[in-house]
């Protein structure tokens, strides 16, 4: 059989098929062999058995939100400051132990972008980039 059979929905039981020929005709229809599942009693066509317009539905929207949390984690959890860099020069926000700066790297140091904008020493752990402003 080429086709992939999908679990029951009621119960996650793999169908069975029933396959039949009348006359020259041949069918296979599928049901689920759980007595207790109410499609044990129902057979089906290989097309019905796997339609499921509610679960790709939400499959589909399950994924959509997983690439959404993909792209806003950076914002929560920010960037490991000795594996990614920000762009030469780009104002973020650094953390160096319990303190925050907005600070910029440039070459392989770290600088304060306000003030006397002095080399920052001790090393940054983790940096996020500024939220862009929209008029």
């Amino acid at each position: 059989m080429s086709e992939i059979l999908r679990p029951c929905p009621f119960c996650g039981t793999l169908p069975q098929a029933n396959a039949w020929i009348f006359r020259g005709i041949s069918e296979t229809r599928y049901f689920c062999p759980n007595q207790e599942c109410p499609l044990s009693v129902r057979t089906v066509t290989l097309e019905e058995w796997n339609t499921r317009p509610i679960e790709d539905a939400l499959r589909l929207r399950i994924a959509e939100l997983e690439a959404e949390v993909t792209e806003l984690k950076p914002y929560r959890d920010g960037y490991d400051a000795y594996e990614d860099f920000p762009e030469e020069g780009e104002n973020v926000i650094a953390n160096l132990g319990s303190w925050l700066f907005l600070a910029q790297r440039r070459g392989d140091k770290w600088y304060d972008s306000l003030g006397q904008q002095a080399e920052i020493r001790g090393g940054v752990e983790r940096w996020w980039k500024l939220p862009e402003v929209t008029e």
